[in-house]
């Protein structure tokens, strides 16, 4: 007696018209991060040309620049791959929301790392880099990576900007929750940034009535 076959039932939630814009939440979460890696090692974060008078005035004068080359490389991203490379997101406007908050995020945690460890804080971001290349999703489910992956999955920054750029370039699922959590990442680790310049402020303060 012979079974009956097993049908199948073949069913798109998203229709994408290439492996490229599959790739591309990944691709260009990783170029974000990279470019925050970069600037960090070019751009001089902690010393200022005179020292302000408030932690938070140290803090705007650093992160006022790399928010705006943050800002910058998410719009250049969006041309570049729209206009030039042929990409047709789904929700052209969110996706470049998308990418500015996941940009102002990676650059605010790069940044921390490297005031609060310096050179280690720079070679931790790589190790970092590393994980979540590894777990945050971006090329095959993260079902089917070890377990390891799996459960450092929920906690890589990577994981969230990949989702909300993939419902805003070809899914169009809603981002909010993503959003959400790229927005309150990026706003914990500015606070943590003027929180450093301040403790920064207070020792030069103490140096100075010293001397």
């Amino acid at each position: 007696m012979m079974a009956k076959p097993v049908k199948t039932k073949h069913e798109e939630l998203a229709k994408v018209v290439n492996n490229g814009t599959g790739m591309a939440p990944y691709m260009m979460s990783l170029a974000l991060f990279v470019g925050g890696i970069t600037l960090n090692m070019m751009y001089n974060i902690y010393s200022p040309k005179q020292y302000p008078r408030y932690g938070v005035s140290w803090w705007a004068s650093k992160m006022s620049v790399l928010g705006a080359v943050g800002i910058l490389q998410a719009l250049l991203m969006v041309i570049f791959l729209t206009f030039v490379n042929g990409l047709e997101p789904v929700a052209i406007l969110q996706t470049f929301g998308v990418l500015v908050a996941t940009s102002l995020m990676f650059m605010a945690i790069i940044c921390f790392f490297n005031l609060a460890l310096g050179k280690a804080g720079s070679f931790l971001m790589l190790i970092f880099l590393i994980l979540q290349l590894g777990g945050s999703g971006g090329t095959y489910p993260v079902q089917l990576s070890n377990g390891f992956f799996q459960a450092i999955h929920p906690f890589l920054p990577m994981t969230y900007s990949i989702d909300a750029l993939r419902n805003t370039l070809s899914i169009g699922g809603s981002i909010q929750s993503d959003l959400f959590i790229i927005i309150t990442l990026a706003i914990v680790f500015n606070l943590l940034i003027i929180l450093f310049f301040r403790g920064q402020r207070k020792k030069i303060s103490q140096e100075e009535a010293v001397a």
